[in-house]
């Protein structure tokens, strides 16, 4: 990661949808319910092979984090970024959206009760859905760290669904956001390797379904530059295309900051 910029979802809401615009990796779905129904119960599955095969670490310039309220404007502003300047996105949810599909397809084979016939029955194992929902998060975790750290420039979508305000404190109830922004916060500043001169490093998810569980998270902002809709006109003004783009907004934008 070089640079992480914030900027206010709805002002992507006009923008229409172009599927192209960002890594789509619904069809990998089907490639990792073939991988876990194709293995033995008592086979050990491959965590690097399920990074691998669910979670690649595609090729993307931007990284989008948002709340899954917001999945619809993240798509809209990974259609403002291609079409305005040729940037490729990749939305945090078209991943981990499918995660609870995951955890269903491990839990059926693996978290099933049986009777004293061995006959499967319509509940869980307490104990074992535990491990399992603890290792698919796991999962998750790295693989979203991964991508972070590997696209060089990250955009934070803010809205009342991402991040809520409470005694004048920032918070957010999404697990997911609160690791993508600490993850944001902490990892070492990586230039492009285009850069033959060393710069400066800087520092500047959803909010829950409804359920009776639910627990806060600090929301670590130092190192998001805002982007308001001035600047962000400005940007398209630019009409540059590519990495050319992400340069200027680096340099224009992205040099006031704070040592972190």
């Amino acid at each position: 990661m070089y640079r992480a910029f914030k900027t206010e979802a709805e002002v992507f809401n006009k923008i229409d949808i172009d599927p192209n615009s960002y890594i789509n990796t619904s069809d990998l779905m089907a490639k990792m319910t073939d991988f876990i129904l194709s293995e033995s119960k008592d086979t050990v599955l491959d965590a690097a092979k399920i990074w691998d095969e669910w979670f690649p670490a595609v090729e993307a310039d931007i990284f989008i984090s948002h709340s899954s309220k917001d999945s619809a404007l993240a798509k809209k502003c990974a259609s403002w970024l291609y079409d305005s300047f040729q940037l490729k996105s990749f939305i945090d949810s078209e991943v981990w959206g499918y995660a609870d599909n995951l955890l269903k397809d491990i839990d059926e084979k693996y978290a099933r009760n049986y009777d004293e016939n061995r006959k499967k029955l319509s509940t869980f194992s307490y104990s074992k859905r535990n491990i399992t929902t603890a290792n698919v998060h796991m999962l998750l975790t790295y693989s979203l760290t991964r991508m972070i750290n590997k696209t060089e420039c990250i955009f934070f979508l803010s809205s009342d669904n991402s991040v809520s305000i409470k005694d004048s404190i920032k918070k957010t109830f999404s697990p997911w956001i609160f690791h993508e922004l600490a993850t944001i916060d902490t990892i070492e500043i990586s230039p492009p390797t285009r850069y033959k001169r060393t710069m400066a490093s800087y520092s500047g998810k959803p909010i829950c379904e409804d359920t009776k569980f639910q627990m806060s998270y600090p929301v670590f902002e130092k190192r998001l530059i805002p982007l308001n809709v001035e600047c962000l006109e400005e940007w398209e003004r630019t009409s540059l295309k590519d990495k050319k783009a992400l340069d200027w907004l680096y340099k224009n934008k992205g040099s006031e900051i704070l040592n972190g």
